[in-house]
């Protein structure tokens, strides 16, 4: 489903937005704990199932799962985007609080044709900066500013605030 680097940058934007607070925590929590959060972000590999229950072990985990939760809401929300759909909807029908389905929503959205590229820079541009912050209109770009910062759109006129 994944439509390039323009699409990557929109879709990074609208969970950027959406899920800041929860990013953030987790991006945080790895920095207390010593942790590279972009070795905790991408889901287990099915082959280690076995292993998932180990994964609430692992630093961060609660704010790992946030952010999870956050994000599948936030893409299952954003108009046009139909991958994971199935996945994402049973998950959270289910009242989100399923493990097992966050896992296997999670897989889809990292799954190569999917999320894979908005969600690495994501995590890796939050760890960055050290919290996750979306881009912001920039004044005396004729508009660019606020198309680069998602709104879509140039700002009106007069209207630089």
């Amino acid at each position: 489903m994944g439509g390039g680097d323009c699409w990557s940058w929109g879709v990074h934007q609208h969970l950027a937005r959406t899920c800041a607070p929860q990013v953030t925590d987790f991006i945080r929590c790895c920095k207390t704990a010593g942790q590279d959060a972009r070795d905790l972000w991408p889901p287990l590999p099915a082959a280690k199932a076995a292993e998932a229950a180990e994964a609430a072990g692992r630093p961060c985990q609660l704010e790992c799962s946030a952010a999870q939760r956050c994000i599948v809401a936030a893409l299952l929300e954003k108009e046009g985007e139909q991958a994971c759909r199935k996945s994402f909807r049973t998950f959270l029908d289910g009242g989100g609080d399923d493990e097992k389905l966050l896992t296997r929503a999670w897989r889809c959205a990292f799954d190569g044709r999917n999320y894979v590229q908005p969600l690495v820079s994501l995590i890796t541009q939050s760890q960055a900066v050290g919290e996750c912050r979306p881009a912001v209109p920039v004044e005396n770009t004729s508009g660019k500013g606020a198309w680069t910062a998602g709104y879509g759109r140039p700002l009106p006129r007069g209207d630089a605030s």
